[in-house]
């Protein structure tokens, strides 16, 4: 049975991710900060082989801790931690200008950007560094960070979501350097190396979505990226940042490498060609074509 890793799957977002694989069959391992809050992930996850384990991404020892309890990578890990590292107010637009985090009766801007970077970015990468070789042991293991469309610097036209904005963009740089070395790594082939790349939700109705007119219901955003998510795995196409309705946010120049594998002069179409089919069909077909011209010289045509 495949297994999905999903890491704060406590609730909003992350607890859809949970009941989503659970219908399609998957072995479910979640990860929460507090156990004792996490009273429907503990309903939800009831198989034999499902697990829930404490995980605080911002603490060295805890994620060590948790990632030895895995034997082996999971087929797909979701990476869905997330904070906002400031305090909203309803009469001011949060800036890099004001921002600030209140806990209690203090506010502090140093901890409200120390804390988006550590959940949202190197959190990331403190989980991935500590599976990295379960990764590449498994053939296709695939890897979404959740990111969020206001990390795309070049679209930043309205300011605002001061620290979750570059603390997002970091934490794809980090997915995007990840793939890159995963691809780079010797006797690791296109189709079985580890896929690691952004995927964006767009606006849900949870979190920071809730209650905004337009915000699509997380089981129906859920069930979208999980599309997403399965095509990446197939394809091996993480040359950009996905979006939730199966386009790109950013499209990635491919290798040349990755590029010289299709039939075309540019690299722009075998962007298109990776998009649609992937590296996994166009290696299938062409064992298919291999065997078909073996059976046609065996029988002497």
């Amino acid at each position: 049975m495949p297994t999905v890793l999903i890491i704060g799957a406590s609730q909003g977002l992350g607890l859809e991710w949970v009941k989503y694989y659970k219908q399609h069959g998957y072995d479910v391992i979640a990860t929460t900060r507090n156990l004792d809050l996490a009273i429907e992930l503990k309903q939800t996850l009831t198989g034999e082989n499902d697990k829930i384990l404490q995980l605080d991404v911002v603490n060295e020892d805890s994620v060590s801790l948790a990632m030895n309890q895995i034997p082996e990578a999971p087929d797909i890990t979701i990476y869905n931690a997330g904070v906002k590292g400031y305090t909203k107010s309803p009469d001011t637009k949060a800036t890099l200008l004001n921002a600030t985090l209140k806990a209690g009766e203090t506010s502090s801007r140093d901890a409200g950007r120390k804390l988006a970077f550590e959940v949202n970015a190197h959190g990331f990468d403190r989980v991935i560094f500590a599976l990295k070789d379960k990764l590449l042991a498994k053939p296709q293991a695939t890897v979404a960070y959740i990111s969020t469309g206001v990390a795309e610097t070049s679209q930043n036209t309205s300011g605002g979501y001061p620290f979750y904005r570059q603390s997002k963009a970091a934490g794809e740089s980090y997915a995007k350097e990840y793939d890159e070395d995963f691809r780079q790594v010797p006797d690791c082939t296109p189709t079985s190396r580890p896929r690691v790349f952004s995927l964006i939700p767009g606006l849900v109705n949870t979190g920071m979505g809730a209650g905004i007119d337009g915000a699509a219901e997380p089981v129906k955003r859920v069930a979208e990226m999980a599309a997403v998510i399965k095509h990446v795995k197939l394809t091996g196409d993480t040359y950009g940042v996905w979006k939730y309705d199966g386009t790109k946010n950013m499209q990635h120049d491919l290798p040349e490498s990755v590029a010289n594998v299709f039939n075309t002069d540019t690299k722009d179409s075998a962007a298109k060609i990776l998009a649609n089919v992937g590296l996994y069909q166009i290696e299938k077909n062409a064992t298919a074509e291999n065997q078909i011209n073996e059976t046609k010289f065996a029988n002497g045509k």
